[in-house]
């Protein structure tokens, strides 16, 4: 499993972010600095759509908005179970996200990656039991930010949780 420290970009700043890691890039250097391998970088204007024609993999945002209710990340369109499945079986990776109460079950995002999907949980990872129970529901990772720049945890607790 991965981590995938947050650093989502509002205005030119770090979103949720204190001190000097509201800078971006002394957010990206702190987190590669302390082992992250990855970032879930974020700039608020763009969607998975640009990410799927830059990238030139499709990549599909699906929101869990109640338990077993789902809408598109883009559209915020209602999607149902049987184009769900058929969305996410032509994805390499999808990426779910819940509000924190939800999110802790991980339920929905384990549903999609039962598909043979590489599913990666975004919102809701507010702890290290968050994280374990994700690395538990066989997740591909997480993207974390609020408990980080709140110092929940540190990127080094984090990833012996995902490793």
């Amino acid at each position: 499993m991965e981590l995938y420290p947050a650093v989502d970009i509002e205005g030119g700043r770090v979103a949720r972010a204190h001190g000097a890691m509201t800078e971006p890039l002394a957010a990206l250097d702190a987190f590669t600095r302390a082992g992250a391998r990855w970032i879930h970088l974020v700039e608020a204007r763009f969607l998975a759509r640009t990410l799927s024609d830059v990238a030139r993999v499709p990549v599909k945002v699906f929101v869990e908005t109640e338990a077993g209710r789902w809408r598109d990340g883009a559209s915020l369109a209602p999607v149902a179970t049987p184009e769900l499945t058929r969305a996410a079986a032509g994805a390499r990776l999808v990426v779910a996200m819940g509000d924190p109460e939800r999110a802790r079950a991980f339920t929905g995002a384990r549903q999609i990656a039962m598909l043979g999907v590489d599913v990666i949980v975004s919102g809701g990872v507010g702890s290290l039991d968050d994280l374990r129970a994700a690395r538990a529901a066989g997740l591909a990772g997480a993207c974390v930010g609020r408990a980080l720049y709140d110092g929940k945890f540190t990127i080094a607790e984090a990833l012996a949780c995902v490793s």
